[in-house]
């Protein structure tokens, strides 16, 4: 079949790593990112976005040209008490853990954002609260990505005590069975517990689920009613397609892709693509408008994730934008933000002016996310700096298919707002560090799953 070019940028063979011009594609209905080496032959992989209208959509939210704030991970200890066999972030060598001196330098040197600490497992370092303390002496932001092995009641209060911010939580499956396919161990009982003790405090809790095709994708359904359930203390639910990294052969690795994320949500809860493109906008042009009326950047979604605002209410889960006007209201943040206005008395009465112009209705289900949001908002007004980002009834739901070695795309990449932190001290987007770090492989040992056609060179 007919192939046609949607754009042209850059990528990566997927033996050599090389960086090479492609064409992102439609083939088949599908978004296909295309590719020739010239030691390696050609490639037809599919694109992140593997659905066109998603595709379109997130490279036009990508492309608006304000710089927004960007987080960063430190890897603060390679060691961990999983092995995961998915996992990319395979240990070359000793183990190690930098020293307290140079993360709090790679801290400083950043200066903006959220600062999230990587592993390895950051709970096994000895010193990982002084290092929280720290960090947040820089007034900056800190989370932590944990399997939350070692998180009871003694440890999670000297977190909280220590000022963290939030904690994301490794969460892919409510079947023990699953767990010991991907994780080895069982996690429920302790995954539950953990949620019940993290109620107590003001830590506010994400959910980071890796899918893998045919493994734990049954799972989708259940994971997003245990966050709508608990969402007086989850503020986000992430779903992240299985790497293609894997430091392990023996664990047959499937790649859902986002369309057959999204469609899977679709089916259980009506929550489509176009909901996830309306908050999505909605997010990047309330960044727009808060940073120019602030003067405090606001960090927004990074260009290969989707969010969808869910609003719950008697266990119903129901996206944001069926309840308020987000296109319109999108619409007017981009108008505000692009006159350049700096007054904020100005700013907001124009807000509200247009608001009434354009008639925009709000039903009663959205009441309590938008005036929680209202009030989270009011001390950037006073102090510049926000308050909690918890909102009743609601929590985000959000489908990040992760740049790898097959689909990168560095018209992506490049404006990505996610990096990491590199032992040179540099830091890179987050997705191309962690395909750089697994370095080049032979041909025969790439995932076949990802690609979907390739020419190899005549001399090759």
């Amino acid at each position: 079949m007919r192939s046609a070019v949607l754009n042209e940028t850059e990528s990566l063979c997927p033996v050599c790593l090389k960086r090479i011009k492609a064409h992102v594609i439609i083939k088949d209905g599908r978004t296909l990112i295309s590719k020739t080496c010239s030691e390696h032959g050609k490639f037809e992989c599919f694109h992140a976005w593997d659905d066109p209208f998603l595709y379109e959509n997130f490279l036009r939210l990508s492309e608006r040209k304000r710089e927004f704030t960007k987080d960063t991970t430190l890897d603060v200890t390679s060691k961990c008490n999983m092995d995961c066999p998915f996992c990319f972030s395979e240990v070359k060598g000793e183990a190690y853990a930098p020293e307290m001196k140079n993360l709090i330098e790679k801290a400083k040197s950043w200066g903006e954002g959220s600062i999230l600490l990587y592993g390895g497992e950051p709970t096994l370092r000895k010193d990982l609260f002084e290092l929280i303390e720290r960090i947040k002496r820089l007034g900056l932001n800190v989370q932590i990505l944990t399997n939350g092995l070692k998180l009871n009641p003694r440890f999670i209060k000297k977190l909280e005590e220590s000022g963290i911010d939030r904690i994301q939580l490794q969460f892919d499956s409510l079947d023990d069975d699953i767990n010991i396919a991907m994780r080895k161990r069982k996690l429920v009982k302790h995954r539950l517990q953990l949620v019940r003790d993290l109620r107590k405090t003001n830590i506010n809790l994400t959910l980071f689920a890796v899918l893998v095709k045919n493994v734990n994708d049954t799972q989708i359904d259940e994971i997003i009613s245990f966050a709508a359930d608990n969402c007086d203390k989850i503020v986000s639910l992430t779903f992240t397609p299985v790497s293609p990294e894997g430091r392990r052969n023996d664990f047959k690795v499937q790649y859902m892709s986002s369309d057959e994320i999204m469609k899977s949500i679709d089916e259980s809860f009506g929550i489509k693509k176009e909901d996830f493109v309306a908050c999505s906008e909605f997010d990047v042009a309330l960044s727009l408008f808060l940073n120019g009326l602030i003067g405090t950047k606001r960090k927004t979604l990074a260009p290969c994730e989707a969010l969808c605002y869910v609003v719950v209410k008697n266990s119903r889960l129901m996206p944001l934008n069926r309840l308020v006007d987000l296109k319109k209201l999108s619409k007017i943040l981009f108008r505000i933000s692009e006159s350049g206005e700096k007054n904020r008395l100005k700013t907001m009465l124009t807000f509200f002016a247009q608001c009434a112009k354009q008639r925009i209705k709000i039903e009663a289900n959205a009441l309590p996310f938008l005036t929680d949001a209202c009030f989270s908002l009011l001390p950037l007004f006073i102090t510049k700096k926000r308050a909690g980002d918890k909102l009743r009834n609601a929590f985000g739901l959000i489908v990040s298919p992760s740049q790898n070695r097959y689909n990168a795309d560095y018209d992506f990449i490049e404006k990505c707002n996610l990096y990491g932190d590199c032992r040179d001290g540099k830091f890179i987007s987050f997705c191309e560090k962690n395909i750089l770090s697994t370095g080049p492989k032979r041909l025969k040992s790439l995932n076949s799953n990802m690609i979907i056609t390739h020419e190899k060179n005549r001399h090759s």
